[in-house]
């Protein structure tokens, strides 16, 4: 080889390696993949590499590799993410609105005051994921995973959230007034405070009572087991057929009544509730606390109240027809025929 020809081979091999340092991307896609409105980077490898960019809308990064990427503040607006990985990437005030994140890897990403409204995030993975403040309204999660992620005040009004996998996630405050989650996960969910007014949470299926009251296999339904709604509105909230087991609702307010038709609400706290015509209709209510709470022309009809501690519970209108009592505890109870007792209200 002569010394020209060695000298333009390593001038060649330099300077794709200098290619590759800047852009971060393979020497063969340095020319193919440039950042900008509409970028077509499809499959691109951007690991780490990304620092800021203002303007990415409409880009094409469906399956690109992004893990680590700083993109804050970015306008992503319409962009095409579907199936790309963007672990651990730093997303916080970015805007999505309408951008394509099915599938996509967000696990352990920073989205903080993120614009995700009517994003679609169908079966994408952000779990252990920060989306503080997030807005998500009219967002789409079907079978999303946010486990373990922190959600504290994101706006999730009318998103469709069917089967989304929410265990352990915070959710402090979070507004998901009108959305749609029939038979999502969110057990060990903390909902404290959470504004759930005209929620379609329902269950597809009834859920059975524990054992040692039944052995029946539990089929798909709504799961708030051990969930903490503290505090949280239920205004209008369809929770048909939902597993509530163990879940905290102290002080729950539902200023237009909710449904917990056929629920399974074994030893749920419902202390201090304001449940005024809500409907428990053959719910399993079994050892259930009521204390001080207000469920007056609430229907009762087959529900199970065994074991149900009820003190100083407003009950006046409501219907008892074929409710359980069994070992029940009643003491200064408001009953449905407007009666002080401490004894068991009238059942028809």
């Amino acid at each position: 080889m002569s010394t020209a020809t060695a000298r333009t081979a390593v001038m060649a091999v330099v300077t794709a390696l200098v290619a590759t340092l800047l852009l971060g991307l393979p020497s063969a896609r340095a020319d193919s993949c440039v950042l900008r409105p509409g970028a077509s980077c499809a499959g691109a490898e951007l690991d780490w590499s990304v620092d800021y960019h203002r303007n990415l809308t409409g880009a094409n990064l469906r399956e690109a590799s992004l893990r680590g990427a700083d993109l804050t503040g970015a306008n992503l607006t319409g962009a095409d993410l579907r199936g790309a990985d963007l672990r651990d990437a730093h997303l916080a005030s970015v805007t999505l609105h309408r951008a394509r994140l099915s599938g996509a890897r967000l696990a352990g990403a920073n989205l903080t005051r993120a614009d995700l409204s009517r994003a679609n995030l169908r079966r994408a993975v952000v779990a252990n994921a920060r989306l503080t403040d997030v807005d998500l309204d009219k967002a789409d999660l079907r079978r999303a995973k946010i486990a373990h992620s922190d959600l504290t005040g994101a706006t999730l009004t009318n998103a469709t959230m069917d089967r989304v996998n929410a265990q352990n996630a915070r959710l402090y405050g979070v507004d998901m007034s009108g959305a749609r989650a029939r038979n999502a996960n969110l057990e060990n969910a903390n909902l404290w405070g959470a504004t759930l007014d005209n929620a379609d949470l329902r269950g597809k299926n009834q859920p059975p009572p524990p054992w040692p009251f039944s052995t029946a296999t539990p089929k798909l339904t709504t799961n708030l087991e051990n969930a903490n709604l503290w505090g949280a509105s239920l205004s209008g909230t369809d929770l048909r057929r939902a597993n509530l087991e163990n879940a905290n609702l102290y002080g729950v307010l539902a200023e237009s009544p909710a449904d917990f038709s056929r629920s399974l609400m074994y030893s749920v706290n419902l202390s201090s509730t304001l449940l005024n015509g809500s409907a428990f209709t053959g719910a399993f209510m079994h050892a259930v606390t009521l204390e001080l709470a207000a469920v007056s022309g609430a229907d009762f009809t087959g529900a199970d109240l065994g074991s149900a501690v009820l003190i100083g519970t407003f009950m006046s209108g409501a219907n008892l027809s074929g409710a359980i009592v069994t070992n029940a505890v009643w003491l200064h109870v408001h009953c449905p025929d407007g009666q002080l007792q401490s004894t068991p209200c009238v059942v028809s």
